[in-house]
């Protein structure tokens, strides 16, 4: 049975370890053809053949939030994972949530509205996981589940060390229309102007 190693190389990615056609299998499993890739001029000049990999065979490079999937990989094959300690934990550390303090904890942000099931869901996710990727549709309230998460990260830096520190948060969004509605969508949500520029 092929054994994978995987250890943290950092809280980004991991480093694989595994035989050079599991490489390729690697390679191939975590590669995706770019929407209108035909169109392009690197795959019009046989520069490149259109797909995004993301697992790298020449470092054993993956990101981290991609250790799922990797399971899954191995599962589906019959092989083995191993994990190395790593001073950056484990890929499979995960937080430990509460869901009915969570719960109370939302509760008491004194939202203007309830948090749905499937917002409260993707909040719980994302703090369980530590990181990840959460897809939302357009509508579905993703300014909601930012700004929970925020507030819950931000409070447990503040209060929940033995040394509080002052905690930040930067959000990126692609366009300057989207900052100006998230800034809003934040104030309606109960965070003061104040906090919004410090």
């Amino acid at each position: 049975m092929e054994t994978i190693r995987v250890r943290k190389l950092n809280h980004a990615n991991l480093h694989i370890t595994c035989e050079s056609g599991t490489a390729q299998e690697l390679n191939e499993f975590f590669s995706f053809y770019v929407p209108g890739y035909k169109f392009m001029p690197a795959y019009r000049n046989r520069v490149w053949d259109g797909k995004i990999r993301l697992f790298t065979i020449m470092s054993g490079e993956l990101p981290a939030g991609l250790y799922e999937h990797l399971l899954q990989f191995a599962e589906q094959r019959d092989y083995q994972i191993e994990l190395d300690d790593s001073k950056y934990g484990k890929p499979d550390d995960y937080n430990k949530v509460d869901v009915k303090d969570l719960y109370e904890y939302i509760k008491g942000l004194e939202l203007p509205f309830d948090i749905r099931d499937y917002q409260f869901d993707a909040v719980s996710t994302g703090i369980h996981r530590k990181r990840g990727i959460l897809l939302s549709p357009t509508g579905s309230g993703k300014s909601l589940i930012i700004y929970a998460l925020v507030r819950y990260w931000l409070e447990r830096l503040t209060t929940g060390y033995k040394y509080p520190r002052a905690g930040r948060a930067l959000i990126i969004v692609p366009t300057t229309s989207l900052v100006e509605q998230m800034y809003t969508d934040f104030i309606k949500y109960g965070c003061g102007e104040r906090a919004m520029h410090r």
